[in-house]
């Protein structure tokens, strides 16, 4: 039994992202939103940190991100499928993290209708509306986000607005 649980904390120490490895990945995301270079590299990251909710989620994102950035539209569906897809296994995988539930919403909400990728806006927009702390590091990422979108309704918005004001 000792052994099974030192295997355990080996496995799950080994799926966790540490905090600069965190930090690096956001500072990337934070470029890859305005700098079509910076997604490869958000990409690679994301990648390499898979194992975990939190690096599937940003891998994700990127593939998000290099969709909108793709003019091919076979291209777009093709990597707009593959980031959902991750997305989703991210929920899965942590599906009481604000930053992988953001990641996700973002994504959908911006999907058109007919992909049939956006099934979880609501849910999250609830999630999100009822658990944002107030000092998550992506909080300013995430107004930004909320003030400037459209694909979220005005009430959507308040609601989670109300969770990043102090």
């Amino acid at each position: 039994m000792r052994r099974f649980v030192e295997i355990m904390c080996v496995a799950l120490s080994l799926m966790a992202v540490n905090i600069e490895d965190i930090s690096k990945i956001r500072k990337t995301y934070y470029q890859a939103l305005t700098h079509e270079k910076s997604i490869l590299a958000l990409h690679e990251l994301g990648k390499q940190h898979q194992n975990s909710a939190l690096g599937k989620a940003y891998y994700g994102t990127a593939k998000a991100l290099q969709a909108r950035e793709s003019s091919w539209v076979p291209t777009k569906i093709s990597l707009a499928n593959e980031a959902s897809e991750l997305l989703n296994s991210a929920v899965e995988l942590d599906n009481n993290s604000t930053e992988v539930r953001f990641l996700r919403l973002s994504f959908e909400a911006a999907t058109p209708a007919m992909l049939n990728l956006n099934s979880h806006v609501n849910s999250d927009v609830n999630f999100l509306s009822n658990k944002l702390e107030k000092n998550h590091p992506l909080n300013y990422v995430i107004k930004a986000w909320v003030n400037t979108t459209d694909d979220i309704t005005k009430n959507q918005k308040a609601r989670i607005k109300a969770r990043l004001l102090p």
